[in-house]
This record gives C-alpha cells, sequence and structure tokens, in this order.
C-alpha cells in the first residue's frame, strides 16, 4: 500500500531533485541538463524564480514490518507566476519542470502535481499556464493534452504549450 503526498519543495530537496531528475530524463538527455552540478544550479534557479510554486512529491510505502517509510523527492512540479509570456503578451504560470522518477511512475504521482501547479496558478489569479515540451517527448505531450493544453507555437525542437483556465466573455 502507498500513499502519496504532495508538499512545497525546500532547498532540502536539491539532491533528491538532481537524482529524481536524472532517472526521469534517461532517454530524453537531449532536453535536459547532463550534469550533477548542472542540474543543482537549475534547481537554485527554479527556487529563486517562484519557491511558493514548487512542488514536490514524496510517498508512503507500508513495509512486510506494517510500518510506513517515507521515500522523499519522487516527483516534481516547478511552476513560476511572475513569469512573462512575449508569446501572450501579459504574465502567465509557466511550468519550468515536471518529473516523475521512473520507478514510481502510474501511480497517479504527475497528476497530483499538475493539479497543485493549476490551483497554484489559480490562487495567482493567472489566465494561462504555459510549457514548452520537447517535439519527441511524446510521453509528456499526451500527459499534458489530458489536462487541456493546447499547442501552439513551435520554435526549433520545442513546441509551446497553453492551457487556459479562464476563457474571455465571447460575444
Amino acid at each position: 500500500m502507498i500513499k502519496i503526498i504532495t508538499r512545497k519543495a525546500n532547498i532540502d530537496d536539491c539532491e533528491n531533485f538532481v537524482r529524481c531528475y536524472l532517472n526521469a530524463y534517461r532517454g530524453l538527455e537531449f532536453y535536459a541538463y547532463s550534469t550533477k552540478r548542472d542540474v543543482r544550479g537549475y534547481f537554485k534557479w527554479l527556487m529563486k524564480r517562484d519557491e511558493k510554486g514548487f512542488f514536490s512529491a514524496d510517498i508512503l510505502v507500508k513495509t512486510q514490518s506494517f510500518d510506513w517509510e517515507l521515500i522523499r523527492g519522487v516527483g516534481f512540479i516547478a511552476c513560476d507566476s511572475n513569469w512573462y509570456s512575449k508569446y501572450e503578451n501579459n504574465y502567465v504560470c509557466e511550468i519550468h519542470e515536471i518529473f516523475v522518477n521512473r520507478e514510481w511512475r502510474g501511480l497517479g504521482i504527475g497528476t497530483l502535481l499538475m493539479r497543485e501547479a493549476i490551483n497554484y496558478a489559480k490562487q495567482k489569479s493567472r489566465d494561462k499556464l504555459e510549457l514548452w515540451v520537447g517535439e519527441r517527448n511524446y510521453e509528456a505531450i499526451s500527459f499534458y493534452r489530458k489536462f487541456g493544453f493546447l499547442e501552439k507555437e513551435k520554435n526549433g525542437c520545442w513546441i509551446r504549450m497553453v492551457k487556459y483556465i479562464r476563457y474571455p466573455n465571447v460575444r
């Protein structure tokens, strides 16, 4: 039996972030940082951008002795409510990063993290969520579409996707 817990990420999550990031991007290295040093720098940058929109997923696993074991940092999402989108000509919640450790995929962790980001965008009164995804990251593109993200521009090997949270009144 397992329980999934989402919470705000903090500076103590750095090494779990690095380990999980490198695991999650196996096979997609073209779109990712490749050294632990670079990933640590990226983590610190994400914390500075919008610390309150940076979430981690932990799991509690019931062991054979019926105790609960906590496994920290099996997934992360960084949602930046201070991002100015030149495409939208306005501030949006930019999802700079979302990933789940390959060993824990298929349990709904990514879904819970995405819900955290959507709720955070609503709390910040943002009308749109925006993200960029690698054009060959088919699994991620499919995941984003399930949440209502629409494909917009393409820039090199990247696709910009947008989710509208509130729709303007149509006359």
